[in-house]
């Protein structure tokens, strides 16, 4: 039973290990991709844009005949700002919820309403074995 016992420790650990060894794999081998064009800092606030349009013609008075619901550009803002962490940040959890120090920030002009979103993303639980 203690030889059963101490095997399945030495698994764990090689398993471990390899985790460990995959990872930083991963990280030398990461060239960044459309990280670099973008270049996103995930450790400090996002901020990202939503905007609606109550103007007749235009493609929101179409899509809802009229009937633009209320809060619409802070949702598309809120989705734009997890659609940034998502791309740009795989460390960091890319759920609004999640996020720290959460701002928005709308005002409406001429038919049109424009939200800001910003917050800063919460690190994922095992977010430091991933490729920064």
């Amino acid at each position: 039973a203690k030889g059963a016992e101490t095997m399945k420790t030495i698994i764990f650990a090689a398993a471990v290990c390899s985790l460990i060894f995959a990872a930083s794999v991963a990280k030398a081998g990461d060239t960044g991709g459309d990280n670099e064009a973008f270049d996103v800092n995930c450790r400090v606030a996002i901020s990202a844009e939503g905007t609606t349009s109550n103007v007749e013609g235009s493609a929101d008075w179409n899509k809802y005949k009229g009937q633009i619901p209320q809060g619409l550009a802070k949702r598309r803002a809120i989705d734009n700002w997890e659609a940034i962490v998502t791309t740009n940040c795989p460390q960091y959890s890319a759920r609004w919820w999640r996020s720290r120090a959460k701002d928005i920030a709308c005002e409406g002009a001429a038919g049109h309403e424009f939200c800001t979103a910003t917050a800063t993303p919460a690190r994922k639980l095992l977010g430091f074995l991933m490729p920064e």
